[in-house]
Order: C-alpha cells, then sequence, then structure tokens
C-alpha cells in the first residue's frame, strides 16, 4: 500500500526504505535490525539515532491497526500531492507555454495520476507475478470463464484471441458495408450487458440515436429498415420495448462529437474510468475521422500518432481499445477481396538500402529483426540519426520502380510513400520531372524523377522508425509506412463475400479474420451476419451446450437455406 515517497518527514522515508530492504530479504524487522540497516547505509543519525527509532515503536498504540495508519499516511500524501498539482497547473496557467487545450490535457492527466495512486517504472520480482498469474487463473476458471480477458462475446472469436485483453489496442478493419460499426455494436452490448462492464463509445460517423437504434433493432430482432419508415407492427413495437430494457440500464457510454482528438478521447476517458471503475472497453468509430495533430507534415503521420496514442491510452488506463479502421481500395484490386495484413501499410523491395548511422548501406532484408540506428530526415529538414524499433518481412506485393536523374532506384508499393517538394506522396502519384528529397553525405537536395514503371510482384519488406516517422531508402526520405499495424496487439478484419458476389455461397455469413496477433495465434472463425437486424452472431453448434446467452444464429431464425 506504501511506498517511501508517501512519507512526509525525510526521515521517515529513510527509515520505511530500510525496512522494506530487510522484509525483502527475508529478514527480521525490528528497532535494532533498522539500526544496524541504517548505520551500513550512514543514515542512522541522519534518521535521528536508535533513540528516535525506539520512540517511533512506543509510540504505536496497537500494531494490529497498522492497515488504517497505514492509509492515513497515503490519503494525506494525496491531499499533498493535489496542492502540489494545484500549483502546477496554476503556474502552467500563467506561463501560457502551451494552447490551452493541451494545458487543460496536461492538468488532467496530472490530477488522473493522483488519483491512480499507481508507481511507474518499478522493476517486479518474477515471484510476485507467477502469484498473480496463479491468482487470476484460478479466478477465471472459478467463473467459468473461457478467456483473461474482455469476451467479446462470439465464442469462435474469443476462442482465437482469448478476448480483448487488458492495455491492448485492437484494430478492426475492413472495406465499407462489411460490418465495422455493426461488430462493435455487437461486442459492446456483449461487454456491457452480457458481462457488466463498463464501454465507451467514441462515434465520429454515426449519431448517438442512430447507434442506439441500430442496437434496439438488433437486440429486438426487429427489421431497422421498418424501424426508420415506421413501418413497425404492433408485436414488433412489444419485442422492442422488451428487448431495450437491459439496454436502458447498461453501463454503456455515447460520445457522437464530431471531429473529436485524441486529447479529447483521452481526457474524457480519463474521466469516465475515474466514474466507472468497471470500465471494460474503448471503442473509437473510426480511426481515420480523428482529427490529429495540427503540426504532422501530413495525413499519414496524423494517423501514425494517433495509433500510437491510442496505444498509450490503453496502457494508461489498462482497458483495451479497440479502433476501426477504414482499408483503401486496393483491396479490390486483388482476387478475392480478402484483406491481409500488409494492407496496413506499404513498402519496398528486399534490395532497397537502408543509411545506417555509421555511413554503410545495407539492404533492408538483410536487416530483418534488427534495430538498427538508421539516418532519417529531422523536422527542421536536416539529417539526423534515428533507432528503428522494428524491420521485418511484409510479403509478395505488386511493385513499381522510380528512377531518378542521379541514377538511384527504388522499387516499392503502389501507395509507398517519398518526399516530394509539396510533402509525401505515393508512388502511384509519382510523375515524371517530380522532385523528391534526397541525401548527399555533404546535404539534403532535390532529385528528378526520371521514370515509374511498375515491375511485377516481389517480396517487400518495412521498417519503422518511431520519432522522425521517415528514414532514408538508398538515400531517398521514404516515409514510416506501419504505424497501424505496428502499434495494435490484434488486427482483425471483416470480410463478406456476398458483398462482391451476390450469389455467394456463403451469404449470410462473416469472415472475422485475425491478421495479427503479439501473444497467439493467427486465423479466422465464421459468423452469421443478420442485415436486416445489423446483427452478427456465433453459428448453429457454436455455441456449446448449456452456455447459450439467446444470441446465437439459430434463435435468431439464421439458416443457409
Amino acid at each position: 500500500m506504501l511506498q517511501s515517497q508517501h512519507f512526509y518527514r525525510p526521515a521517515h522515508q529513510v527509515i520505511y526504505e530500510a525496512i522494506s530492504e530487510l522484509y525483502g530479504r527475508g529478514q527480521p524487522v525490528d528497532p535494532i535490525t533498522v539500526a544496524a540497516e541504517l548505520g551500513n547505509r550512514g543514515r542512522l543519525e541522519d534518521v535521528g539515532g536508535r533513540v528516535y527509532l525506539h520512540s517511533l515503536v512506543s509510540a504505536v498504540p496497537a500494531a494490529t491497526n497498522a492497515r488504517y495508519y497505514a492509509e492515513i499516511v497515503r490519503e494525506n500524501y494525496l491531499l499533498r500531492s493535489l496542492i502540489e498539482v494545484g500549483s502546477t497547473i496554476a503556474d502552467m496557467g500563467y506561463r501560457r507555454e502551451s494552447s490551452p487545450l493541451e494545458l487543460i490535457d496536461r492538468a488532467e492527466q496530472m490530477v488522473f495520476d493522483i488519483s491512480q495512486v499507481r508507481s511507474s517504472g518499478e522493476f517486479s520480482p518474477i515471484g510476485e507475478v507467477i502469484s498473480d498469474s496463479f491468482a487470476e487463473l484460478e479466478r477465471i476458471m472459478s467463473e467459468g470463464r473461457r478467456t483473461g480477458g474482455v469476451e467479446t462475446g462470439f465464442r469462435r472469436v474469443d476462442d482465437i484471441i482469448t478476448g480483448f485483453q487488458l492495455a491492448n489496442l485492437i484494430i478492426l478493419a475492413a472495406r465499407p458495408s462489411m460490418g465495422k460499426t455493426a461488430f462493435a455494436l455487437n461486442v459492446a452490448r456483449n461487454v456491457a450487458v452480457g458481462q457488466g462492464k463498463g464501454v465507451a463509445l467514441f462515434s465520429l460517423e454515426m449519431s448517438k440515436m442512430e447507434l442506439v437504434q441500430r442496437m434496439m433493432c438488433s437486440e429486438a430482432r426487429v427489421d431497422s429498415h421498418r424501424l426508420r419508415h415506421g413501418q413497425l407492427q404492433a408485436a414488433e413495437w412489444s419485442k422492442l420495448t422488451t428487448a431495450c430494457t437491459p439496454l436502458f440500464t447498461a453501463p454503456l457510454w455515447i460520445d457522437d462529437s464530431a471531429s473529436v482528438n485524441l486529447m479529447e478521447i483521452r481526457a474524457k476517458s480519463r474521466r469516465l474510468k475515474a466514474r466507472e471503475k468497471n470500465l471494460g472497453l474503448i471503442i473509437v468509430d473510426y480511426l481515420q475521422l480523428m482529427v490529429g495533430d495540427s503540426s504532422a507534415e501530413n495525413r499519414q503521420q496524423e494517423i501514425s500518432r494517433i495509433s500510437r496514442g491510442l496505444k498509450i491510452l490503453a496502457r494508461d488506463l489498462d482497458v483495451p481499445v479497440l479502433a476501426l479502421s477504414q482499408l483503401s481500395r486496393q483491396v479490390e484490386q486483388r482476387s478475392g477481396n480478402r484483406p491481409m495484413l500488409s494492407d496496413l501499410r506499404e513498402c519496398v523491395t528486399a534490395d532497397t538500402l537502408v543509411c545506417l548511422a555509421d555511413g554503410s548501406r545495407s539492404p533492408i532484408a538483410e536487416l530483418v529483426g534488427m534495430e538498427p540506428e538508421v539516418l532519417a530526415m529531422s523536422q527542421d529538414g536536416y539529417v539526423a540519426t534515428a533507432r528503428s524499433d522494428r524491420v521485418w518481412r511484409v510479403g509478395p506485393r505488386p511493385v513499381f520502380e522510380v528512377r531518378l536523374a542521379s541514377g538511384r532506384a527504388l522499387r516499392g508499393t503502389a501507395r509507398h510513400r517519398l518526399l516530394g517538394v509539396e510533402g509525401y506522396v505515393r508512388i502511384e502519384d509519382l510523375e515524371k520531372g517530380a522532385e523528391l528529397q534526397a541525401w548527399a553525405p555533404s546535404e539534403l537536395f532535390w532529385d528528378r524523377v526520371v521514370d515509374v514503371q511498375p515491375c511485377g510482384v516481389d517480396v517487400v519488406y518495412d521498417l519503422t522508425v518511431p520519432g522522425p516517422a521517415n528514414w532514408l531508402a538508398d538515400g531517398i526520405v521514404s516515409h514510416n509506412s506501419g504505424a497501424i499495424e505496428q502499434d495494435a496487439d490484434v488486427v482483425l478484419f471483416i470480410y463478406r463475400d456476398e458483398v462482391y458476389n451476390k450469389e455467394s455461397p456463403d451469404k449470410g455469413t462473416a469472415e472475422i479474420i485475425v491478421g495479427k496477433q503479439r501473444n497467439g495465434p493467427i486465423g479466422e472463425c465464421r459468423l452469421a451476419f443478420i442485415q436486416s437486424y445489423t446483427r452478427f452472431a456465433d453459428l448453429p453448434g457454436d455455441v456449446r451446450h448449456g452456455e447459450g446467452r439467446g444470441d446465437d444464429a439459430s434463435s435468431a431464425g439464421w439458416g443457409r437455406g
């Protein structure tokens, strides 16, 4: 419960550290052993000597009340912290070193940190972690749960990802009309109603009324089209009112503010976390509609900062964050139209030379699995060194070759971005005569594009550099493209074949593709999709006997004909 800094007097902080050290070594704690420990540290006289240590022991009325005394110490620490933070916030307001909104966000974070009473950066002995892990596993088994995280409510999905884990960022990506929002709403309902955990839903695309009406139709199993046109029968109205009873009291909170930015989402989530102690999930619908950092050079850099910020939010609040993402049309240019992980990024071929900090150049394929120090362009336009935190093989993709007047050439995917005169530009949008920023040992200069031609399919690779968000590919300033995929702990895709093929044999179903899972397998499963209810459901047979939650496809009247 206590740490040394919670004590007001420096002498008490030193004494408590000595007590904790003795206890941690499994040695007895009493005035004599503590005095010896302090003597070994050369701090005994600093705290008042042996006489003061004995006086502390004699001043304790009853050792059995130690927990209550500890709470008094902690409460006073919180009050002092609040006073200190209040003074700091007032000083921030007077100094005006940032914009008012940024200062408010910083102030809210400082107050939130006090309420959490957390210690950051502390080591944990493995024994404690093992004990905590066994306690968690025993709790899961005693509760009859299949997962250690927040369950999505869909058996096959939970079987693969074991639920949404605490502090994880989950990306749910798909093309339009695949049902991203419907899936997110179904998960929100399952978490809030089925598990009684709080859900924060930020909707940047749809209004509160539209979202709630969708949830009502899904819950009551009534046709959403008929509801919107006022064509429900009396029996359907009765179903609607009955089914909405559990929704009415569910801990589900909706914010439909348009053009919300990351700072606002952080602030609102922190306030809700303080209010809703059992907050289980944060949903953002959808990522590309969020307003990013105005200082970013381009939209892709904005999205990179947003995805990193959402990951930090998940860790700060110890709550999974589900962020929806829209995929580009390149999915539809591929046979089969099924999304894959590489759709979230743009890459270069194996022979692309990476400019390293030591002056050498190495093919990107030879750096896979490393964290090399590379050359990048700083925000003020100079060459600087930066550490890459990941280099990896993406897989085969159609590629283009860009040739420059200096004789340099680079092969990459169509949407890979290079720095042009007016900002980053995709390879597919480059024209002959365009100028790209390039590097020579003495300076940065503008190199002219001679030709851009498709050159078949090749295996491509990618490299991410936090901070500058770029790196020098054979001296050409190349954008760091993989932030969303890199930051995500889990990436889910939705694919419904009937969207592209009206005669599909899989009509009425959807594939949930697990494209990435940091701590588990990838794979896919199939769910029912009832279009008229905008509802996903487990297929018949997926819900084991005795586990039915009333949301399987058979109870919704689903069938394959």
